[in-house]
């Protein structure tokens, strides 16, 4: 698999890829290579496909289910990254889960994301983590995701109606 590594090199964010078996023998590869230990090791896929929108939304209910149950932040987004079926959208919780514990938000964890997720997921995140009603943006959201893809559906239905 490639791994992206991000190393310090004369005081300036040096990146580059490397062929390794795991993760641990990337970072060995890594740490024989610059004679430092890499600030951040991301396995890259051949094939980067991107996430379907069923995946997100999924992804997004569960996170907000585990809120309701009141389960710390860092725990959801670890939870959702191990759990996640899709191993993009697994490497992406995961670099959020890393991005919240090095002291970013949540809104600027999801911030690199906003392609995949969209930018009303990250204004909603962004509006329910300064409101501290996290849980309620979340649901707003997953109902209008929810309105959204049931409207694609109907609007393909209506085009290919003989």
């Amino acid at each position: 698999m490639r791994y992206k590594i991000t190393t310090l090199k004369n005081t300036s964010l040096h990146h580059y890829t490397l062929w390794a078996n795991s993760k641990e023998d990337a970072l060995s590869k890594a740490r024989q290579r610059d004679q430092i230990t890499p600030l951040h090791i991301e396995a890259k896929p051949i094939f980067s496909l991107a996430p379907s929108h069923q995946d997100i939304y999924i992804a997004l209910k569960q996170f907000h289910i585990m809120l309701l149950a009141n389960l710390p932040l860092q725990q959801c987004i670890t939870s959702i990254a191990q759990n996640t079926s899709n191993k993009k959208l697994s490497c992406i919780f995961e670099n959020i889960s890393n991005s919240l514990e090095n002291g970013l938000s949540l809104y600027e964890s999801f911030m690199p994301y906003e392609n995949i997720f969209g930018k009303l997921t990250l204004v909603m995140i962004e509006f329910g983590s300064k409101s501290g009603k996290l849980c309620e943006c979340l649901e707003l959201l997953l109902e209008e995701l929810h309105s959204q893809e049931i409207a694609k559906k109907e609007i393909k239905k209506v085009l290919f109606y003989p």
